[in-house]
């Protein structure tokens, strides 16, 4: 916290607000996929669930990263952070950015290779893990928060 009358004075306590919007935004994101991506599932669209699925990891990945003032737009990208800030630093399990890794290379194969197709399996699967993911990066987020205050 930067002291009262200094240079800059509120700026942190502004940007962690910003970014608390933020967050809030790719969450709510998040959640909403999710609803769509269980919503195609029923109708049978697993190729479809698959990208939703994915997306619903993307977004609270990104959710995340904002809690330590990361904002990245590459997908790449994204799945390297989270590594990087959560699971190198003890916050998740390696196995979430092995869930995030698979399900962005499912997401390609399934938007951009006419030759692969989901099963229902692959779509339940997806589902799951992208129910996994965006409860630890809630959990994450609750830990990162708590700690900035």
């Amino acid at each position: 916290m930067v002291p009262s009358g200094q240079p800059g004075e509120g700026r942190r306590d502004r940007d962690l607000e910003e970014r608390s919007e933020l967050i809030q935004v790719w969450l709510a994101l998040a959640e909403e996929k999710l609803e769509v991506a269980r919503e195609l599932l029923e109708l049978s669209r697993f190729d479809d669930v698959v990208s939703k699925a994915y997306y619903v990891m993307f977004y609270s990945a990104k959710a995340a990263l904002l809690a330590v003032d990361v904002d990245l737009h590459r997908h790449a990208g994204v799945v390297s952070q989270f590594g990087q800030h959560f699971v190198k630093r003890g916050y998740a399990d390696k196995r979430y950015s092995r869930i995030l890794a698979r399900a962005m290379q499912a997401r390609e194969a399934s938007d951009y290779d006419p030759q692969t197709r989901a099963s229902r399996q692959d779509a339940e699967q997806a589902i799951s893990d992208a129910e996994a993911f965006l409860e630890k990066a809630r959990e994450i987020l609750g830990k990162m928060l708590s700690e900035d205050t």
